[in-house]
């Protein structure tokens, strides 16, 4: 009701001058001194938070598409130009031809038809074709098949993810932060960065997922019952490889989300499917947080690491995998180290902006030294990827803060104004 109330105080007189389904853009109004309604097209909405895109989708999964590919346009054309056309295609990698029998063909047969249904939708309304717009949300899995001579037999990915709750937290719910490090062209896509909304009319819970205009994978989610997710690299310890006979995995993630209500749902969920690469994931209520090791064949649930704690960067650290903890080029145990150490030293003090301060903490000091962080917001000679955005989650709270190095400062998102009651 609340953000009923406020959505029809700062648009009504837009709404007596436009007509149904045209797009209203810029002038929308201010709803407050942070949020401000930049577009609108049928039931969907763009806001900025700063610079932080927050875009709420409301109906069918065509009908969100079609809101998300109308709000986002721009953003959605510039990230295909410049992540897969510019980077992949045209620096030699890999043609668009051979990206369409490997990657979106692939996809295309293991997506949910709601899947398909928002990804039609969004095709439609902004203009890229979608064999461009499943190649854009799959842009990880053709980086993954393509990136390795720039990277090494290790792949890439350097995210790193500290979860406290209990006596490390200042009130004892969870406090997360999330580092997401990637390809450093992604530091200049500051403008596609945000927030999607998703309510669907079909009584899912409302998910939200973080990412970059075009996609729909829950790369990192947070939804409407205050369960937060969020996805490592796991190349490091399960092989460079993707396998073609799954569902892409953080498509798979998205609807999970969606289902579920409580965190022993999503959990089952999460040793219920398989991942189509090695990966990481990290899942947290008000509670507490669990990760899951996964490879291609196995899934494996790894608990705090002391009550209250869970750290996680790029490799397996449960003994059953039989697979020695070895650092890595983009310094995986250095950043799990780290963050061991700063969790400790803020015991018991941990909140949101405790939170930040961890994870503005930098892994390289320059000159070859080392800091006592895990973020890497600069390109280093002796390093392989950057810190390309982070987040701060107080999943109880339905509070995310949101920050892209050297773009956009934390900017505190509350989800309780986009949520609906």
């Amino acid at each position: 009701m609340k953000r009923e109330i406020i959505k029809l105080v700062s648009i009504v007189l837009i709404v007596l001058f436009t007509l149904s389904g045209c797009v209203t853009t810029e002038s929308a109004g201010t709803m407050d001194s942070e949020s401000t309604l930049v577009a609108s097209y049928e039931q969907g909405e763009r806001y900025k938070i700063d610079g932080v895109n927050v875009t709420v989708l409301e109906g069918t999964y065509y009908e969100m598409g079609c809101q998300y590919g109308t709000l986002l346009k721009d953003e959605i054309n510039f990230m295909y130009r410049s992540t897969i056309e510019d980077n992949i295609i045209k620096g030699g990698v890999a043609s668009f031809e051979r990206l369409k029998e490997e990657v979106v063909d692939v996809a295309w047969s293991g997506l949910p038809h709601s899947q398909r249904e928002l990804l039609r939708g969004i095709s439609e309304t902004s203009g890229l074709e979608l064999d461009k717009l499943i190649l854009l949300d799959q842009s990880m899995t053709a980086a993954v098949l393509h990136v390795s001579e720039a990277f090494g037999p290790e792949g890439f990915g350097a995210c790193s993810c500290l979860a406290t709750w209990g006596d490390y937290t200042k009130d004892g719910q969870t406090v997360v932060g999330r580092n997401f490090d990637w390809l450093n062209l992604f530091q200049r896509c500051s403008s596609a960065f945000g927030v999607v909304l998703f309510k669907p009319n079909d009584e899912s819970v409302e998910t939200a997922i973080i990412g970059y205009a075009g996609w729909i994978n829950a790369i990192s989610g947070i939804n409407q019952k205050g369960l937060f997710l969020e996805t490592n690299s796991g190349l490091k310890s399960a092989g460079l490889k993707v396998l073609s006979d799954r569902t892409p995995y953080m498509n798979e993630l998205l609807a999970i989300l969606l289902e579920s209500e409580d965190l022993k749902f999503l959990s089952n969920g999460l040793t219920t499917i398989r991942s189509n690469m090695g990966m990481l994931v990290n899942i947290c209520d008000s509670k507490m947080g669990l990760c899951y090791e996964n490879d291609c064949n196995e899934t494996k649930l790894r608990e705090a690491d002391s009550p209250g704690l869970l750290v996680t960067t790029n490799e397996f650290r449960l003994e059953s995998w039989g697979k020695p903890i070895i650092e890595s080029e983009s310094h995986s145990v250095r950043r799990w180290d780290n963050l061991n150490a700063l969790a400790e030293e803020n015991k018991g003090q941990i909140d949101a902006d405790v939170m930040m301060k961890i994870m503005d903490e930098p892994l390289h000091l320059g000159n070859g030294k080392f800091g006592k962080g895990a973020t890497k917001p600069n390109i280093e000679p002796n390093d392989i990827d950057v810190t390309v955005h982070q987040i701060v989650a107080v999943p109880g709270e339905r509070k995310i803060w949101l920050k892209v190095p050297g773009a956009i400062d934390w900017t505190l998102v509350d989800l309780n104004y986009f949520f609906s009651e």
